[in-house]
């Protein structure tokens, strides 16, 4: 999905190429190599993921959720309010989790310092000087935002400043 907003419409192929490298790192090769299809082969693997984030359902004040893999910052997601993320909680963490699974276990990979996301969630702000609009409606606007180390999509309520995001969704540029 990244590759997709972030190079447009022809990026599609771009995208295609990138689900079969998953499916087949995964073994979860598939048919029709769609990713819903390589979610339902890698199932059992992203529920016990998935069962352990879930704790945070039960706590009604959480906006958003910063996923660190093998020690680093992999990507930000922050809505609006709690009752927004609640919509899209469950496909969130079940992403997260692929994402996991996906990247393996490196060797002395450590916990994520909680420096490192408060660095990068500094990126992230600062990446928000260098915006540029990418689509726009009658009812929202949608943002590129870009830094050295970050690449993020800011969707807003057109008719209210974008200081409060409805959604933003950052990701790590990879090394």
């Amino acid at each position: 999905m990244l590759l997709a907003q972030s190079k447009g419409q022809g990026a599609q192929g771009e995208v295609w190429k990138e689900v079969s490298k998953t499916a087949e790192k995964m073994d979860a090769e598939t048919a029709s190599q769609t990713y819903q299809e390589v979610l339902k082969k890698t199932s059992g693997s992203v529920d016990s993921y998935y069962e352990a984030l879930k704790a945070f359902e039960k706590d009604g004040t959480v906006c958003g959720f910063v996923a660190c893999v093998n020690g680093e910052v992999a990507t930000c997601d922050l809505f609006a309010s709690p009752k927004l993320l609640a919509k899209f909680r469950e496909s969130l963490l079940r992403g997260y989790a692929l994402d996991a699974l996906n990247a393996g276990e490196a060797e002395g990979a450590k916990k994520t310092a909680a420096s490192a996301v408060r660095e990068f969630l500094k990126e992230m702000e600062s990446a928000k000087k260098n915006s540029e609009k990418l689509a726009e409606d009658k009812h929202r606007r949608v943002d590129k935002l870009e830094s050295e180390r970050v690449i993020g999509f800011e969707n807003c309520a057109k008719d209210v400043p974008c200081a409060r995001a409805l959604h933003l969704n950052s990701y790590s540029k990879k090394k």
